[in-house]
């Protein structure tokens, strides 16, 4: 499980998030990762069912997941498993192709933090995107914006080698990661 927290200064702005899978041959053609958004209690006005594969700490609660049924306003879910066609999206800077997978817009009841954890519920892991918001913005410096663009498009940024397949233990890839 994965946690990112996203500030708001300002309640009812709008949260837009959306979970993409990288299209890497047959690795992540059955990978479908969730997320839940995770606020405190105080800032949720109906408790939503789910059950979750991890415990939420005192005083928070769930405002919004992918596993609630039915979805709430504004949000679409990725097709199921058994889905024939599985919606495919093109990252413009990049180029590089990925599953579309669920996304939410929803405005944000109470100035606070909120949080998104990406899990899969049978436990797989794999790689992802998580996007937020509604506008591409690039704080980095230019030259490390051309760099990071070569590593989306060079796709070494995954785990896996592509061009390998599933079972091939060569096809893992560890990254050494600062945190």
């Amino acid at each position: 499980m994965d946690v990112f927290q996203l500030n708001f200064a300002q309640a009812d702005s709008l949260l837009r998030t959306e979970l993409l899978t990288p299209v890497c041959g047959e690795h992540y053609a059955n990978f479908y990762p969730q997320f839940v958004i995770v606020t405190a209690q105080e800032n949720i006005t109906e408790d939503l069912e789910v059950i979750l594969p991890f415990e939420l700490p005192d005083g928070m609660g769930v405002l919004y997941s992918t596993l609630a049924m039915p979805p709430a306003p504004g949000a679409e879910l990725a097709p199921e498993a058994t889905s024939d066609v599985r919606p495919i999206f093109v990252e413009p800077f990049g180029g590089t192709e990925f599953y579309q997978g669920p996304k939410i817009d929803l405005n944000v009841p109470a100035v606070d933090a909120y949080y998104v954890a990406v899990f899969n519920n049978d436990g797989q892991t794999g790689d992802y995107t998580l996007a937020t918001g509604v506008k591409e913005q690039f704080n980095s410096p230019i030259s490390q914006m051309l760099t990071n663009v070569q590593t989306i498009k060079s796709g070494e940024w995954l785990h896996r080698r592509c061009d390998l397949p599933v079972g091939d233990p060569n096809a893992i890839i560890e990254h050494q990661h600062d945190h």
